[in-house]
């Protein structure tokens, strides 16, 4: 996605102009992305809005982001880590968590640019096929309440339902997997889109 968002040179749409268009289009209006990496990602301070500093890097404000988008970046990743901000056995997000990502969101889309946010730095969707129930009831728990969240939204707003699924620490780790991880992989992506649709 980086490497997409950094070569393509193209229009800005209107908020009008964003409903309804086919990935294919909505590409074709992505330019120039920045990466919001180690902030509302990071996994430090547990389940409070203190994680986001937890790595060392600034909250992010508004001023930020109107001076990325000043430099000419049309699109921002927001890289978000929400499993230390669940609780209970239906992985209820932190409204305040919620609240805080949707800041950060809008300060984005408040300058007519994309948005890219994801799921991140998440020890627990490894993708074994004896944890693809239980890692699919989190993942699908998490992304109804971020959808519900964000279901005012137009396409300038994108969802990327996992960074990185992989078997940790294996041979499987970073070559492309096996058939038992990419058949889960597969598996967790429909229970994201079902979520989110």
């Amino acid at each position: 996605i980086a490497a997409l968002m950094t070569m393509c040179v193209t229009q800005v749409a209107s908020a009008a102009e964003m409903n309804g268009n086919t990935a294919t289009e909505l590409v074709s209006f992505i330019g120039t992305g920045w990466n919001l990496g180690n902030t509302l990602d990071a996994t430090g301070g547990g389940n409070s809005l203190y994680s986001e500093t937890s790595w060392g890097n600034p909250k992010t404000t508004k001023a930020m982001i109107d001076a990325v988008k000043a430099q000419g970046f049309n699109t921002v990743r927001v890289p978000v880590s929400w499993g230390n901000h669940t609780t209970g056995d239906n992985f209820t997000i932190d409204s305040k968590w919620l609240a805080r990502v949707k800041e950060v969101v809008d300060y984005c889309i408040d300058n007519d640019m994309y948005v890219i946010l994801n799921m991140h730095h998440e020890e627990w969707y490894q993708p074994y096929a004896d944890k693809e129930e239980e890692i699919s009831a989190k993942l699908s728990s998490c992304w109804t309440q971020i959808a519900e969240n964000f279901k005012d939204y137009d396409q300038h707003l994108i969802f990327e339902g996992m960074n990185e699924p992989r078997w940790k620490n294996t041979d499987y780790e970073w070559n492309g997997g096996n058939d038992e991880g990419r058949t889960v992989v597969n598996h967790l992506n429909k229970a994201f889109v079902d979520a989110v649709r």
